[in-house]
């Protein structure tokens, strides 16, 4: 996945567009999605010493530290556990900004994928979209409802904080431990939004926390009620959308990408330019910046839509889990009567693909990059080469290629 980054530089803006709104849109178009995205952002460091100015610099959450850097907006489908689009934007530029370009994004890819009520989509998204503009938009706004974690201003703590205690039950979400903790309905006025925020209002009754207050605030799809403990439940499914950039990150190279701005040299006192006098954003920059995280998101999808087609037992094993096991698998390339075959040594587990393989090899798919040949794929029966050498090292090395079994 590292070496994308560095193979970009032939691709016309045309044809890098068509590429992400093809790909997009067939994710946003699948069926067992409910409308509900999870919209965040990951912010991606520039670790380099040539001040490359205009990226500006913000806090990497990872590292605690100010960098340059730039955010990559990626709307998450919470019900398939896909990356559903994707936006580069500069590092200051925050999601209380960036909001409703990412809204019309999600629509517009839901429109490309012909989706019915293509406009109507629920968001869950983080106090990084608390602002009373960008809620009472929102709130105008029929096709949307939302849920978002609100910011504990002074007023609005005054105003919880004047909740009446009979209004506030006991509290016990699952996997939580906490037994202090109450809930209550109420709705928030904020400063910018002429509109009453529906609340969620979860109380820490807990002596001497420093987080006494968690609020969402809501606004229902016509015709549904639900709980306030389901609303909640709801927005903790947002941390599926950080496992996935964690995944992103770790098992896809996520941070290895194309340069995000150009430099500008001037020769040196040997005459080689190598004296960096300025840098600057430019279009192609964005663009082959865009392009690499894209693939690689792709990849994600691609990966667990395999794990999602092995069976339920395999659907939520990590990117890295799936490609170790059944992915990077030593064997050998063959060429026969137009077909590249490629042969995999026997592996314990490798039960589990033969349905698969077969599918893959009816169909018969042409590799268009090698002149047409026919893609067909096939276990061996016995290992061959350094597999078939009986000794513990050469067993180990190769991820246990011997004997076939159950994992």
């Amino acid at each position: 996945m590292a070496l994308i980054s560095n193979n970009v530089y032939g691709v016309t803006p045309e044809s890098a567009t068509t590429f992400y709104q093809t790909t997009a849109s067939q994710v946003a178009g699948q069926s067992g999605s409910r409308r509900r995205f999870s919209l965040d952002e990951h912010v991606v460091p520039s670790f380099t010493k040539r001040r490359p100015r205009p990226l500006g610099k913000t806090r990497v959450p990872a590292r605690g530290r100010s960098y340059p850097a730039f955010r990559l907006y990626v709307p998450f489908d919470l019900d398939l556990g896909r990356f559903a689009g994707l936006l580069v934007r500069k590092a200051r530029e925050t999601l209380s900004q960036f909001l409703p370009d990412l809204l019309a994004e999600v629509r517009q890819l839901r429109r490309q994928a012909k989706v019915q009520d293509s406009e109507r989509v629920r968001l869950i998204f983080d106090r990084g979209g608390y602002k009373g503009a960008l809620f009472e938009s929102l709130m105008e706004d029929p096709q949307v409802s939302f849920i978002a974690m609100a910011r504990a201003t002074k007023p609005n703590v005054r105003h919880w904080e004047a909740i009446p205690e009979h209004r506030f039950r006991p509290y016990h979400p699952q996997g939580e431990d906490n037994p202090n903790l109450k809930i209550a309905r109420s709705v928030t006025h904020i400063t910018g939004c002429q509109y009453p925020l529906p609340s969620v209002v979860i109380r820490d009754d807990t002596p001497d926390t420093k987080q006494r207050w968690r609020v969402l605030f809501f606004k229902n799809e016509p015709g549904h009620r639900p709980w306030a403990k389901t609303i909640d439940a709801e927005y903790r499914q947002r941390q599926h959308h950080e496992m996935g950039f964690a995944e992103y990150v770790h098992a896809l190279v996520g941070h290895s990408l194309s340069e995000a701005y150009r430099m500008f040299r001037v020769p040196n006192a040997q005459g080689q330019k190598r004296k960096t006098v300025a840098t600057a954003e430019t279009a192609r920059s964005q663009q082959d910046v865009h392009l690499v995280a894209w693939i690689k998101f792709l990849t994600f999808n691609l990966i667990k839509d395999f794990g999602a087609a092995l069976g339920k037992d395999y659907a939520k094993l990590q990117v890295a889990t799936l490609v170790r096991r059944y992915i990077m698998r030593p064997g050998r390339l063959y060429l026969h009567a137009g077909q590249l075959i490629v042969q995999l040594d026997p592996f314990r587990g490798d039960m589990v693909l033969r349905s698969s393989i077969r599918q893959l090899n009816e169909r018969r798919l042409p590799i268009p990059w090698l002149f047409g040949l026919i893609l067909q794929v096939e276990i061996a029966e016995q290992p061959q080469g350094l597999a078939a050498i009986p000794n513990v090292l050469g067993q180990r090395i190769l991820a246990n290629c011997s004997p076939s079994g159950p994992l």
